[in-house]
């Protein structure tokens, strides 16, 4: 007989054990599902973890990680808090649609009867979207398309200006470590600071950031690089790693040294390492758009693009959202999707 239930600390053995198993055979596991990244959200206050679980017997056969977010406008459900292809429900894929309804028929029992404001899903990471909409379009009416980029590292080809630029970044002295201190932190934490106010960058708090270079010491889920010039760190990445999946959680880079092509250096340091953890997927998550930037770089690299989607059920009328504003939902709700912004039409 299957059930649902509310994982706590004590699954986290066996969260962890079902999320290596799926990883072996589904690219839907990221590291970011994994019970340390769900305790930093929780220590630094971005919401109270609802992790769900699909049992039977003693048995997990499926994970729907999310954060409640309770603020005086109400309650907002999400998946992970920041943005990005990081979530839904993760099992195998065969089971996708059986699986999904019964967890998502639980998730919405509760959250129907609580007073919540809005409930939002990301689907996962290389899902089939088609079937995700059949599953999902009944009980989660809006959906808003996105689109990530990705690398299958059979296919990883660095091209010749890539190489140039790491021999370029090289030859100026810049070197690679993963050395952590506190001044190492404080410093990477300032340029982050820096590129978010110089590219209107939704800023991860400081906390998130010291957790994670911390979690690095551990160097099995997370690795940080930074990149040094005479001592002087001017450029860092973080990577999340699931046993097959490598994630670009958040470069940084002084603006002054970005001509010496560090964060190049970094990735390619980085993707050196997933070839040695034999990581399948190099995921480099959601661009603002394909004129961006971003977007740009990430194909120098050879990357391919995925559709993902939001799915979305407001228990509000859209002018309540309309009403407050982009400003008062992400001051009431930060890093948690409550409404897509683009339906909200400025305050008159």
């Amino acid at each position: 007989m299957k059930r649902v239930e509310k994982l706590i600390d004590d699954y986290d053995d066996k969260l962890e054990d079902f999320l290596n198993k799926l990883s072996e055979i589904d690219p839907c596991v990221l590291g970011y599902h994994y019970p340390f990244y769900r305790k930093m959200l929780k220590r630094i206050g971005l919401g109270e973890s609802f992790y769900l679980g699909l049992f039977e017997g003693d048995k997990i056969l499926a994970v729907l990680p999310g954060f409640i977010k309770t603020s005086d406008l109400g309650k907002v459900y999400s998946s992970l808090p920041f943005f990005g292809p990081n979530s839904g429900v993760l099992c195998i894929n065969e089971k996708r649609i059986e699986y999904t309804k019964e967890i998502t028929n639980y998730l919405l029992n509760v959250l129907d009867a609580d007073g919540f404001i809005s409930a939002s899903i990301y689907s996962p990471f290389l899902s089939n979207m088609d079937e995700e909409t059949h599953i999902m379009k009944d009980k989660f009416p809006l959906e808003i398309e996105k689109f990530t980029s990705y690398i299958d590292m059979k296919e990883l080809s660095v091209s010749s200006k890539i190489r140039y630029d790491i021999r370029k970044s090289e030859k100026a002295g810049v070197i690679v470590s993963d050395g952590i201190s506190d001044e190492k932190i404080d410093q990477f934490y300032k340029i982050y600071l820096q590129n978010c106010a110089d590219f209107s960058i939704p800023m991860k708090p400081k906390g998130c950031i010291e957790e994670l270079l911390k979690e690095a010491l551990n160097k099995k889920n997370v690795s940080v690089y930074f990149a040094e010039l005479d001592n002087v760190v001017i450029g860092g990445l973080i990577m999340i790693w699931s046993n097959s999946v490598a994630s670009y959680y958040l470069p940084c880079a002084l603006n002054e040294h970005r001509s010496l092509q560090p964060n190049t250096l970094l990735i390619n340091q980085a993707l050196n390492d997933a070839i040695e953890r034999e990581i399948k997927y190099w995921n480099w998550e959601s661009s603002p758009s394909e004129e961006s930037g971003v977007y740009k770089f990430k194909k120098k690299w050879g990357s391919t693009d995925v559709q993902y989607k939001i799915f979305l059920k407001a228990y509000k009328e859209e002018q309540f959202f309309k009403n407050l504003g982009m400003e008062e939902i992400s001051k009431a709700f930060p890093h948690y999707y409550v409404y897509p912004f683009h339906k909200l039409e400025p305050s008159i």
